[in-house]
């Protein structure tokens, strides 16, 4: 699908739109943000580096652990040390956790910088959803080839409850999410532009190591990429990419597995982890997911629906207008010839 010919003006401002829609409500959201959860309190432990000794300390039973202390002998499991080495976080992952350093390695950078709060991973969120909300936006242009549509598609992720409540969690959700449209327009762009694919290998390749570098589940992402591209492939040159693409997905996930040496380790820690599976569990786990998927577009926050309903409401507008000049600009050039002849 052709992108849409637009002004790079026009563009412009829907992206500045959408920006400040995904950046505002997330913004509220992360000032509302006093406490942490079990899961981000393990990403916090996590991304200072602390991992082993809290498990250490816990596991011996020795002070702090079951005894009176001052607050402070607590949160020193989660003081940011800029002198911790992103090996140190992976290695610590590994041994104590089933997840990828990527998305902990970010929220380290962030702790040094921000300090360790309730809001630092949101914070750090907030930037990865902004960033994702604008590439659905330029996906959609491409894939859907109409720019209104493309805005309609970047803005309902942007104000979807699921979403806004996940980018108020410090965990790698968000990442995952802004890595795999990522990597779904750039194996676009390999796949797609003939002989110029080339130059598209090396930051597919990056862009496949940070994404199984993120979570494990980005393997299927990219089974899913490539099945439906070779389904739709007929042309030798668009094959020929096809071929450049796979090999630049199999150099990322090599690196991927030479920066997470304790990948072996990870998949035992998760075998041990998880649940077994029942057949007759099966219909109850699909009905409480179909429950779960209904939170895309209705959440439980009066204040986040609120929120939505005037976000909505105001980039609608905003947009609306944008459209309408387009539309009578485009109308008035496409009269000029008649009203030149008629005169």
């Amino acid at each position: 699908m052709a992108v849409p010919k637009r002004t790079n003006r026009w563009v412009i401002s829907v992206m500045i739109v959408l920006a400040l829609v995904a950046g505002s409500t997330r913004w509220v959201g992360m000032l509302q943000k006093h406490w942490w959860t079990h899961d981000e309190a393990i990403s916090y432990l996590a991304a200072t580096g602390h991992q082993s000794s809290y498990e250490k300390t816990r596991q011996a039973g020795v002070p702090p652990y079951g005894s009176w202390v001052h607050v402070s002998a607590w949160q020193h499991f989660v003081e940011p040390n800029g002198s911790v080495s992103p090996w140190r976080i992976a290695k610590e992952l590994a041994a104590h956790d089933i997840h990828p350093p990527m998305y902990f390695w970010l929220l380290h950078a962030a702790s040094v910088v921000f300090g360790v709060k309730p809001w630092t991973g949101p914070a750090l969120n907030m930037i990865i959803d902004v960033a994702t909300t604008l590439l659905i936006f330029i996906a959609g242009r491409r894939i859907i080839g109409s720019d209104e549509w493309a805005a309609i598609a970047a803005l309902l992720w942007a104000l979807s409850p699921a979403t806004l409540a996940v980018s108020l969690q410090a965990r790698q959700y968000s990442l995952f999410g802004a890595l795999t449209i990522s990597f779904v327009l750039q194996w676009l762009r390999t796949t797609s532009d003939g002989h110029h694919s080339m130059k598209q290998l090396p930051l597919l390749a990056c862009l496949t190591t940070m994404g199984m570098l993120t979570h494990y589940y980005f393997f299927l992402v990219m089974l899913a990429t490539s099945a439906a591209t070779a389904l739709g492939m007929g042309e030798a040159t668009r094959r020929r990419s096809l071929r450049g693409a796979m090999l630049a997905v199999a150099v990322g996930v090599v690196i991927s597995v030479a920066a997470n040496p304790g990948l072996l380790q990870t998949f035992s820690r998760a075998d041990v982890q998880s649940q077994g599976f029942e057949i007759e569990h099966l219909p109850l786990r699909i009905l409480i997911t179909g429950y779960n998927s209904f939170g895309f577009v209705a959440g439980t926050s009066n204040s986040f629906v609120t929120l939505a309903v005037g976000a909505i409401a105001g980039a609608l507008f905003v947009l609306g207008m944008l459209f309408r000049r387009t539309a009578l600009h485009v109308g008035w050039h496409g009269l000029e010839p008649s009203l030149r002849y008629t005169v």
